[in-house]
């Protein structure tokens, strides 16, 4: 019996290095659920029917594991999508924590692809289209999968209506914190940012990674070489995933466009990835050239140190004087864009910088320059210095930072000492004395 007699559990449905889930029945009614227990086995032992620390020395990792845990299950019980799992609740008992999920009736694709081998492209757009959908409402909510694979996609024996469950978002930041939890790594489908304990490169882009890799699956028959082996591969010219766009001929009945666009959204570099689902969706469909360096996101971008995703400095950019950087320019909106400075700028592993640029409603629309083409956008990741276009006013990411008085280092020092920032004559800029945060013009 599980939380007051409300529960009685029937079978294990799988074991991690996380946690237990149980089918169980609800009582007095009868009805069924899923039910997830927090044991990360590397720090924790069950003790009866409690769940303790494994030593003194892993109390802290066991605290602060089971926080994520909770937060992870508080987020989730705010999705309500035909296509992610359902969270009815959560509750403590036993000195542990319990998530209450929907039941899924289903199959995992996994097994499916076993059975089949392949899909054809009809039969993968009616698994990944709803599950795009859903992890649309997952991102907008600033939240990350973090372990999309086969097995973690259930076909639903009522109606084979796809359902993404087993979210990996705690698991992984207690992974990434604790020297005794291994991270979350499913070769094959984890982006090599993934395996990187310190990586805070990790956004939208690598769960769109996995779900690539899934379609790579089941097109192919075979799933992707492991993220980290094909880089150290690629660096001698040899990945050994092929291209599929330049092998229609093997792959009959796939369109160049949905072959293309798997193509695009594996690639090693996380900034030449898809990083929203409706950029990567539009490449499906044909209706936007794959590969180009637009980045379109929905929301913010990821601080992997955290669950939720969790921008670390943003500006508000406009012709109002209440905005942190103000441009009195005619064609510029009171608020126009938001300039956000995502984790990628300080340790992408690369040496580039790069930020976010989000319209925010404006008249005259926010422009990216692309080659000789000024492409609208409504929100995309940008390097230092592409050229950007407010209605009529012409600047650059690094511009706008730079006008201010972001420094190069995030340094406290550079906050404190109150001094002069260079900026543009036409731009107005000003910080709280008391706490340098900016206050506009």
């Amino acid at each position: 019996m599980l939380h007051e007699h409300r529960y009685r559990v029937l079978e294990v449905l799988g074991t991690g290095g996380f946690g237990v889930t149980y089918l169980v029945e609800e009582l007095p009614h009868g009805g069924l659920a899923a039910i997830k227990e927090y044991l990360p086995s590397e720090v924790a032992v069950r003790h009866g029917n409690e769940v303790l620390p494994r030593s003194s020395s892993t109390t802290e990792d066991f605290d602060w594991g089971f926080e994520r845990f909770l937060d992870e299950a508080r987020t989730l019980a705010h999705f309500e999508h035909a296509h992610v799992v359902r969270v009815h609740g959560y509750f403590e008992a036993n000195n542990t924590a319990y998530i209450v999920m929907e039941y899924e009736d289903g199959r995992p694709l996994s097994v499916l692809l076993e059975r089949h081998g392949t899909l054809t492209e009809e039969q993968l757009k009616r698994v990944i289209f709803p599950i795009l959908d859903g992890l649309r409402e997952v991102h907008s909510r600033n939240f990350l999968h973090r372990d999309i694979k086969p097995s973690n996609v259930y076909v639903r024996r009522s109606d084979d209506s796809p359902v993404l469950l087993d979210f990996g978002a705690a698991r992984q930041a207690f992974g990434r914190r604790s020297r005794k939890m291994t991270a979350l790594i499913t070769p094959g489908y984890s982006p090599p940012e993934q395996y990187e304990s310190a990586s805070e490169a990790q956004g939208y882009w690598s769960d769109i990674y996995a779900l690539a890799a899934l379609c790579y699956r089941a097109i192919t028959g075979e799933a992707p070489a492991a993220s980290l082996r094909r880089r150290d591969l690629s660096e001698e010219g040899r990945d050994p995933v092929v291209q599929l766009a330049d092998q229609c001929d093997r792959y009959p009945g796939y369109s160049t466009a949905m072959l293309g666009a798997v193509d695009w959204a594996l690639r090693l570099d996380g900034w030449d990835r898809p990083h929203s689902v409706d950029e990567w969706l539009s490449a499906i469909e044909g209706c936007a050239e794959f590969g180009g360096p637009t980045r379109v996101v929905n929301s913010q971008t990821a601080a992997a140190s955290t669950i939720a995703i969790t921008p670390r400095r943003c500006l508000l950019v406009g012709r109002g004087r209440d905005m942190d950087v103000t441009l009195p320019h005619t064609s510029v909106s009171r608020v126009h864009a938001e300039l956000l400075l995502p984790p990628q700028h300080e340790s992408d592993g690369s040496g580039r910088s790069g930020y976010i640029v989000k319209d925010c409603g404006s008249s005259n629309g926010t422009f990216v320059l692309r080659g000789n083409r000024w492409a609208p956008i409504s929100e995309v990741l940008v390097r230092a210095h592409d050229r950007l276009r407010l209605g009529d006013y012409e600047t650059s990411a690094e511009d706008l930072a730079a006008m201010a008085g972001w420094p190069e280092e995030d340094s406290d020092d550079y906050h404190r000492d109150g001094g002069a920032y260079s900026v543009l004559a036409d731009v107005g800029v000003r910080r709280d004395p008391r706490s340098g945060e900016l206050m506009g013009g």
